[in-house]
């Protein structure tokens, strides 16, 4: 069946992520084709988050995907062995010549396997979060009981953040750091370590200090070079950021609480 939203057409899960679909089915089946989990290693990537934040803007899909995640949880490390004894992979195992050598071998299969069936549980688990339609509605900058910022600080704001080639000039910024859902968001144009030194600082300011969700925020109002936030953005280090864009990042978000 076929939803729309805004007038854009929703997909079933099975039409708009089949990669998931098909691991699922493989975990299900790992007695004939667990080869499918150990050769998979497209499923965590910006392609599949780009998917499912669409495919979440409905509702109702929030509940499929969670209930998507309670079957792998159910596939346990003892599942794994008995869909797996020793002896059924003999195939994948090349050089092993005991038999004791086959069972370390065959358990590092076993445990690879729940490591992935593991990474993807995680891997949805964070995008649920930061894409399921509730924190889309309410998770902005500015919540209903704070003063708005004015309107000239955000437009240097933005002015300085764009002169240094950080972001692209946008039609809503001003309304979106006063809490608007944007209909597009603010595209950021530099390194993702760049852009979690930015988030960070920025949520360090008097004005968000007291934001506690600052990477579904964040999430919610940006992009990176035309791409969601992966999901492990906040663990960018500053480090990797060139002394001349993190001076630029610092006197913009001066601004924020200057008089």
């Amino acid at each position: 069946m076929e939803y729309t939203l805004h007038g854009e057409p929703i997909e079933t899960f099975d039409d708009v992520i089949q990669e998931l679909t098909d691991f699922k089915n493989c975990a299900l089946d790992l007695s004939k084709r667990y080869k499918g989990i150990l050769y998979c290693d497209f499923i965590t990537n910006n392609t599949i988050e780009n998917k499912l934040q669409r495919y979440l803007k409905f509702p109702k899909n929030t509940h499929i995907l969670q209930n998507y995640l309670k079957v792998l949880k159910r596939i346990t490390s003892q599942k794994i062995k008995k869909a797996l004894p020793d002896g059924s992979m003999n195939d994948s195992i090349i050089f092993a010549y005991t038999e004791e050598e086959k069972r370390q071998e065959e358990e590092k299969i076993r445990q690879e396997i729940k490591d992935k069936i593991n990474g993807v549980i995680v891997f949805i688990t964070e995008v649920i979060n930061r894409y399921k339609a509730t924190s889309v509605k309410t998770k902005y900058f500015d919540k209903p009981i704070k003063p708005k910022i004015e309107y000239n600080k955000l437009k240097a704001f933005e002015k300085k953040l764009v002169k240094a080639e950080l972001i692209k000039s946008h039609i809503d910024f001003v309304k979106i750091f006063r809490g608007q859902a944007p209909d597009e968001r603010i595209d950021w144009i530099d390194t993702k370590s760049s852009f979690t030194y930015f988030i960070k600082q920025l949520f360090n300011t008097e004005t968000f200090k007291d934001e506690k969700e600052i990477w579904i925020v964040a999430g919610n109002t940006f992009t990176i070079e035309g791409n969601p936030l992966p999901i492990n953005i906040h663990r960018f280090k500053k480090e990797d950021v060139k002394r001349k864009t993190l001076a630029a990042i610092d006197s913009s978000i001066s601004l924020i609480d200057r008089p």
